[in-house]
């Protein structure tokens, strides 16, 4: 796990912050992801008020994805500046990152219909236009 928390891309005012949990899952040198408007992104999202990260993480993988976590081992943190988020604002993402298992015997119906869940080779992932700190921590579980 990385000891720091990273800071990704450079600031143009202020930048309210929102805490964020994601999930690098690999299976076979593929990758679980998003394909959201064009653009692949890591399983996750924002934490809600009465949530802890783990508990964030594993509500946004069934509702994202349809797969139930299985085990999660945090990876690090690491932040990103953005200047238009789906909330419509620029936002500093705050993100923890873990590697989870999910099970792959049975998956639901994710529940977003603009989230298309697919497995693409990691290179593909890191070529990407996904954000450089989901990059950052996809790198990270390679180690």
């Amino acid at each position: 796990m990385a000891d720091e928390t990273m800071q990704f891309g450079e600031p143009k005012g202020e930048y309210p912050t929102r805490r964020s949990a994601y999930a690098v899952v690999i299976d076979d040198r593929k990758i679980l992801c998003l394909l959201v408007r064009g653009k692949y992104h890591l399983p996750g999202g924002g934490i809600d008020e009465n949530e802890d990260a783990e508990e964030a993480l594993k509500r946004e993988m069934r509702e994202e994805t349809g797969y139930q976590v299985m085990a999660l081992t945090e990876i690090g943190k690491a932040n990103q500046f953005f200047e238009m988020t789906k909330e419509g604002h620029p936002l500093n993402k705050l993100g923890t990152f873990y590697t989870a298992t999910v099970d792959l015997t049975h998956v639901g119906q994710g529940q977003e219909a603009d989230h298309e869940p697919c497995w693409i080779p990691v290179d593909a992932f890191l070529n990407s236009t996904a954000g450089d700190f989901q990059k950052w921590a996809v790198k990270q579980a390679m180690l």
